[in-house]
């Protein structure tokens, strides 16, 4: 190319720049091991100007060298104003003369890193060749030269791209703690490729199984007894099957079983369901626990509360005193459990007949007689679950507020109304704005009023084959 014509005159290091060609700053180019030319060169060249000048100087081919300037390696295309350099004095850059093939070897690794395994030995210790592989698979790290898959620095940089790396780096960087704790705190399951020692460190154990209840499988034999390390493990999510036998029913398991599943309660020993801290810490997380607690904790009001501020429907597995009592049944009926409110709510009607879940779907289900007529007590069950209704004294399901709060919560409470309120045309269309099903709950006169022509035909129908 004419670029060529432009290039300056190449010197001796101990040589003058020349006066005849102008120049913006010297360029004192060094190898690894030792000084190898100068340059005078214009900051306008581009970087593949400065090889070729540096070619025609020491006869290192120009597609075989990369320039580096402090850390930073400078890229062909670039003109050197591009980067920071000294605007005065002599400005110091390293060239690294790199294998002929490695533009060709470059691009195979990048379709695919794996290609990394048939480079030639030189390139397998290329370091920012063997980066670019591992970055796309770490798993060709494998193919890396000794020295690399050896060298922390290296490696740090790799193992911070993947944790996977870990397992093809040298056995002895393999029990570095800072460099397996690095890979840990990206997934909890790179204890399998630590060293030995480091599989058997309690500290290095316990942070693996809190990122991953799984990494509690590659710990040593030791630890895997341990039951502070079991415990972390089955609080975050280690089945409860997959502890070892001796330590199943431990004290400290179980409650950190407990704390993640509530209803596991049922697999502790009597003595352990008798035991108050381990029952709240079930309760606290499901209160339908309350099921498989002792019959004396049952009827500790404290712990009733504890059951009840989760599920209301707790209520059921309480004593029966305690179902007697107005401020307990008070409490139960203000925490309904959302997920049956939702499919009540999504009920379908068939058949003129709701099809809901056939569990309870009101804490007032298991109140004790006289509270169901307790009239402040059921209009606070039916405005947070207008179906709650159904559990209701019968003068209250005739009362026309507390039906009127029922089906303003949900239509469907219409259908345990009394037969007169069923009567009653503003009811009726308020739970006919909600859902059009509404309809069928209302009297035959009002059926006949409110549904359309064809509607109220098939209505019709429909009343005198249930007859």
């Amino acid at each position: 190319p004419q670029r060529i014509a432009s290039l300056p005159s190449l010197r001796p290091i101990d040589q003058a720049p020349s006066a005849e060609c102008p120049v913006d700053f010297d360029v004192r180019v060094s190898g690894l091991a030792r000084e190898l030319c100068t340059v005078s060169v214009d900051s306008t060249w581009k970087v593949c100007d400065v090889k070729r000048a540096i070619e025609l100087a020491v006869a290192v081919p120009s597609k075989e060298q990369r320039l580096i300037f402090g850390t930073t390696e400078l890229i062909d295309s670039k003109c050197l104003k591009a980067y920071s350099l000294p605007e005065a004095g002599v400005v110091d850059l390293t060239v690294v003369r790199v294998a002929p093939d490695r533009d060709l070897w470059l691009t195979r690794v990048q379709r695919n890193a794996l290609n990394l395994r048939y480079a030639p030995s030189s390139l397998q210790a290329d370091r920012d060749l063997v980066r670019i592989a591992v970055q796309r698979k770490p798993q060709a790290l494998r193919f890396a030269a000794d020295e690399l898959r050896a060298d922390s620095e290296f490696v740090a940089l790799v193992v911070e791209q993947s944790w996977t790396a870990l397992r093809y780096i040298s056995s002895d960087l393999q029990g570095d703690r800072a460099l397996v704790s690095s890979a840990l705190l990206q997934d909890g399951r790179a204890l399998e490729y630590a060293a030995p020692e480091l599989r058997a460190d309690r500290g290095i154990v316990a942070m693996a199984v809190q990122q991953d209840w799984a990494a509690y499988q590659y710990a040593a034999p030791v630890l895997q007894d341990d039951v502070g390390i079991v415990a972390l493990a089955v609080g975050h999510g280690m089945p409860h099957s997959r502890v070892p036998a001796s330590l199943q029913c431990h004290r400290a398991v179980l409650a950190a079983l407990f704390v993640r599943d509530g209803r596991s309660l049922r697999l502790a020993a009597e003595e352990l369901r008798d035991d108050w801290d381990l029952v709240a810490a079930a309760v606290m997380q499901s209160g339908q626990a309350l099921k498989h607690a002792s019959a004396n904790l049952r009827a500790d009001r404290e712990l009733v509360r504890l059951a009840l501020q989760q599920d209301g429907r707790a209520l059921e597995h309480v004593a029966p005193e305690l179902r007697g009592d107005r401020e307990i049944v008070a409490l139960a009926v203000q925490h309904p459990a959302q997920a049956l409110n939702d499919i009540v709510n999504g009920a379908v009607c068939q058949d003129g007949v709701i099809a809901v879940a056939t569990a309870s779907c009101s804490a007032l289900q298991f109140a004790a007689e006289n509270l169901r007529s307790d009239r402040d007590l059921v209009l606070h069950a039916v405005e947070r679950n207008g179906r709650a209704l159904q559990y209701a004294a019968a003068a209250l399901r005739g009362d026309r507020d507390v039906v009127a709060t029922a089906v303003r919560q949900n239509w469907a409470a219409l259908r345990s109304a009394s037969q007169e309120l069923r009567g009653d045309r503003e009811l009726i269309c308020e739970a006919l704005r909600q859902d059009g099903r509404a309809i069928r709950y209302a009297t035959e006169a009002l059926q006949q009023e409110l549904a359309p022509p064809a509607a109220a035909t098939n209505l019709s129908r429909a009343s005198q084959g249930r007859r």
